[in-house]
């Protein structure tokens, strides 16, 4: 399935599956935004395994897991078949952090000093 051309929404066929698996061509940004869709958006009744083809510029996610950094120069059928014969089932750590800047500013009004605090939040 393309998702480039026909949207991410398209796995949303797969919502109600008992056990499906996903392989994501890209990079570790197309990696991310697979996952977050499937995680946070579509939240299927079963979670699927996610593997991943490094076709991206950036791919330490397959290169931390012994992937590589680029496929290998073979036939795309055997490249795939390794993946389902040679890899091993990893869990991973997922995780949202929340920023929360906080500004003091004291100024004077007058004979009177003010302390305003403003604070802002940032999810990364």
């Amino acid at each position: 399935m393309d998702l480039v051309n026909e949207g991410i929404e398209s796995l949303n066929k797969f919502k109600e599956l008992p056990k499906w698996k996903v392989l994501v061509a890209g990079g570790d940004g197309t990696v991310a935004w697979v996952l977050n869709f499937i995680y946070d958006t579509l939240k299927p009744k079963y979670y699927p395994e996610v593997g991943l083809a490094p076709l991206g510029t950036g791919n330490d996610l397959s290169r931390v897991l012994g992937w590589g950094k680029t496929i290998p120069d073979t036939e795309m059928f055997d490249y795939l078949q390794a993946i389902e014969t040679q890899s091993t089932f990893t869990l991973l750590d997922r995780w949202k952090l929340v920023l929360t800047y906080k500004k003091t500013d004291k100024v004077w009004k007058g004979l009177k000093r003010l302390t305003t605090v403003n604070t802002s939040t940032e999810t990364v």
